[in-house]
């Protein structure tokens, strides 16, 4: 169900508009019940190139790859990222441990030259920003 739902928005470029990128969200985390990560991928455009999995937890937590993203990333020339996880629990405040891999991730990016463009807590139908919320 999932997949069908991701399939039916138009994402040549969600970052066109802030609908556009939280309808595409909200369809990767469809019927979920653990935590799980995804990263999108986009060129010097911001056009998507890739949107994969990275995690997969369990209800209250999920470990990102470092390595496994930046490959990711530098594989498909990425030029940005955002990142995006569920709080299976329907709370889409960022925990500590959020904001503190946040930082991280986005320190490693950079030097790499690659912009981390947010990190969205989805939890439900409510979303959290952590770059408008100025965590990272």
């Amino acid at each position: 169900l999932s997949r069908y739902k991701v399939d039916e928005v138009d994402i040549r470029n969600p970052l066109e508009s802030y609908d556009a990128l939280s309808l595409y969200l909200r369809n990767l985390f469809v019927g979920t019940e653990n935590e799980i990560t995804y990263v999108l991928l986009f060129d010097s455009k911001n056009r998507l190139i890739l949107s994969s999995q990275i995690a997969e937890g369990y209800s209250c937590g999920n470990v990102i790859s470092m390595r496994e993203m930046v490959q990711l990333a530098t594989s498909s020339n990425a030029a940005s990222i955002i990142l995006a996880h569920n709080h299976p629990g329907n709370n889409p405040h960022p925990s500590e441990e959020d904001v503190t891999a946040t930082m991280k991730i986005d320190r490693v990016l950079s030097d790499m030259d690659i912009i981390l463009i947010d990190h969205f807590i989805c939890a439900g139908d409510v979303y959290n920003s952590m770059r408008y919320r100025n965590l990272f």
